[in-house]
């Protein structure tokens, strides 16, 4: 694997524990229908649950993934803000509403 696949791989991992935390603290929602569409449903008081969860979490598995906690909590917030999930639920949910 070339180097720049293999770090291409290890964000995507890092990411993929962010969204985690996300989901639990209550900040993105997965559709319960779609489990490929997550969505944003909280605000900064979620974010900090995430952080608080991560630091609890980190000597069961998350120093693993993340270089450092300064890394996870960078990771975290990139994530939050992340135009690719949106705050209006899920589009083809929404979809399949409008049509009925």
């Amino acid at each position: 694997m070339s180097l720049v696949k293999r770090e291409m791989a290890e964000y995507e991992g890092k990411q993929r524990a962010a969204v985690d935390l996300l989901v639990k603290s209550g900040f993105l929602e997965t559709c319960e229908s779609h489990d490929e569409i997550t969505y944003t449903v909280g605000g900064d008081e979620e974010v900090t649950e995430a952080y608080k969860l991560g630091n609890i979490q980190w000597n069961g598995g998350l120093k693993d993934v993340f270089k450092d906690r300064r890394e996870m909590t960078d990771i975290i917030k990139a994530t939050s803000e992340d135009s690719d999930y949106g705050e209006d639920g899920c589009n083809i949910c929404r979809g399949l509403m409008s049509r009925d």
